[in-house]
């Protein structure tokens, strides 16, 4: 296989590597996501206008979305552990851009480019702990980085909160900042074997070989579907939806009860994307967990966009949340199976973009079909699923030899 002897160095201690790279991918969720709170407010209050304000928040999926291809290659090309590494120094200095902003006179330009270098980070470090994760323990490993990719997103947007009412805005991005640097020192001693490397095409040719390929374009095809309806629509626009059925739970408002939901369905996603994962790794058959997944999600929208109880919209969403967890490492596994050997990091960046485009374009399609019933975009989600089931039924005829797992994960 014509992996970088750096990730070779690797394989060779599964389990340390599995534990540190799961690590990563938490703190730097958590990381991430601390500003997210801070923004909007700081920004209105520095009379930045609204429009304004979403431009500044969309600029970090919008630099996700155009290097990942990129970082795809060049994770192929000198190692994932070295791009892991690269974009914890990026992310440190999205956090200095931040504290600029704060301290100095012009925040719009300061928050822009460090939602744009965020967002350039968060795509280094995803694909390439995806990559790491499926070489050292396929879909269990897999599922773990899945699940803490969910699970550091509310820990970051919780300690943001309290830190910034109790300290001030720059203590959060201090604090982030240090969950970057842990994140740095993990991943920094990973094992590692420094010899020249074989270095890989980096020609969108490539890339467009790779999507010819109907196996792969299946897979992007799902991860598209998947992430379009549950980090699109669902995360959107579940408050407009229990909002206009007027759905209540424990006494809560519409923000309690819509947080409440969604961490239910994070935890969900958390909880078994490892289990997914080791149950595709151990029945070799990834293909049929993430064809299992693309069909519980169908009538998982359906419930929730239609129910009216609270006990109906919260089966739904547990229903959603179980989908995403089935879906995640499947895709992950079955796109490393699929890839050459010299370009698997690249076939994990295009299911990481296609997911991406997918959740960029979710909550445009649901807030805009949201204005009239607000159940209206998960019906037509869940339609959007049912197109993509035909790329499932593909890959179960097509699937690719799923290697056997090398490294026991986590265990």
């Amino acid at each position: 296989m014509n992996i970088p002897t750096d990730d070779l160095a690797i394989e060779a201690r599964p389990r340390r590597v599995a534990r540190t790279v799961v690590l990563c991918v938490v703190l730097a969720a958590a990381a991430g996501s601390m500003a997210f709170p801070i923004l909007p407010v700081y920004s209105l209050n520095a009379g930045v206008s609204l429009a304004l304000i979403g431009v500044i928040l969309a600029a970090n999926r919008v630099g996700r979305i155009a290097v990942t291809p990129m970082v795809g290659t060049m994770a192929d090309r000198i190692g994932a552990r070295r791009t892991l590494v690269m974009g914890q120094v990026l992310q440190a200095m999205a956090m200095l851009l931040y504290v600029l902003g704060i301290a100095t006179p012009h925040p719009v330009a300061f928050f822009f480019w460090g939602r744009l270098v965020q967002g350039v980070a968060s795509a280094c470090i995803y694909v390439s702990a995806q990559i790491l994760a499926v070489r050292v323990g396929a879909g269990r490993v897999g599922g773990f980085v899945r699940a803490a990719m969910a699970a550091g997103v509310p820990l970051g947007l919780l300690l943001g909160g309290v830190l910034s009412d109790s300290f001030g805005a720059i203590a959060v991005f201090a604090g982030a900042a240090v969950a970057t640097l842990l994140g740095w020192a993990a991943a920094t001693s990973m094992p590692t074997e420094e010899t020249p490397q074989q270095h890989h095409s980096a020609r969108l040719s490539q890339l467009l070989k790779q999507l010819a390929d109907k196996r792969m374009a299946s897979v992007a095809a799902m991860s598209f579907a998947g992430s379009f309806a549950v980090h699109g629509v669902v995360m959107t626009t579940l408050s407009l939806l229990i909002d206009a059925r007027h759905i209540s739970l424990y006494g809560f408002g519409v923000e309690g009860t819509s947080g409440l939901m969604m961490g239910w369905m994070v935890l969900l996603i958390a909880v078994g994307s490892p289990l997914a994962g080791a149950l595709g790794d151990r029945l070799q058959r990834h293909d049929a967990i993430a064809m299992f997944g693309l069909l519980l999600c169908v009538p998982a929208l359906a419930m929730t966009g239609l129910s009216s109880t609270a006990a109906g919209m919260c089966s739904g969403v547990a229903l959603i949340g179980l989908s995403a967890a089935a879906l995640g490492p499947s895709l992950l596994a079955l796109a490393h199976a699929i890839a050459p050997p010299a370009h698997q990091a690249q076939s994990v960046g295009l299911v990481q973009l296609s997911g991406d485009v997918g959740g960029l374009l979710g909550p445009i399609v649901g807030t805009l079909l949201a204005g009239g019933d607000p159940g209206t975009p998960y019906v037509v989600s869940a339609a959007l699923v049912l197109v993509a089931l035909p790329a499932a039924v593909y890959i179960m005829f097509h699937r690719p030899p799923l290697q056997a797992i090398a490294a026991g994960g986590l265990g």
